[in-house]
């Protein structure tokens, strides 16, 4: 590997990307999938792909028939967590699941998958 490859990966091992709690809404099925992850962009990267070849594997298997099904998923980001630099990924991590739990009980889990 290069040396330029490799302080590439370590630049972007190190780059701060966006940790929260989203959700895959369909309206039509009146359902959604409530997620959390430490790569927003990611996810909404996963969420695309899948939404343009009609395939739920980049997404979650629980969504499978009704992506089929329907074309109206829409990916929305409930809340942004705020990181601190100095917080490790494993607080990161942990930090976005307890956000998740919030949002779980705020949502009621009613038209959950």
């Amino acid at each position: 590997m290069s040396q330029d490859r490799k302080e590439l990966l370590r630049e972007y091992k190190q780059s701060h990307r966006p940790a929260g709690v989203y959700r895959i809404v369909s309206p039509a099925a009146g359902r959604y999938l409530l997620e959390s992850t430490t790569n927003l962009p990611g996810a909404k990267n996963r969420f695309e792909f899948a939404k343009s070849t009609r395939s739920a594997a980049g997404v979650s298997h629980k969504l499978s028939a009704d992506f089929l099904q329907y074309d109206d998923f829409v990916f929305e980001v409930l809340e942004e967590l705020e990181t601190k630099p100095e917080m490790t990924p494993a607080q990161v991590a942990e930090d976005v699941k307890a956000l998740e739990q919030l949002w779980r009980e705020k949502l009621g889990g009613v038209g959950e998958y």
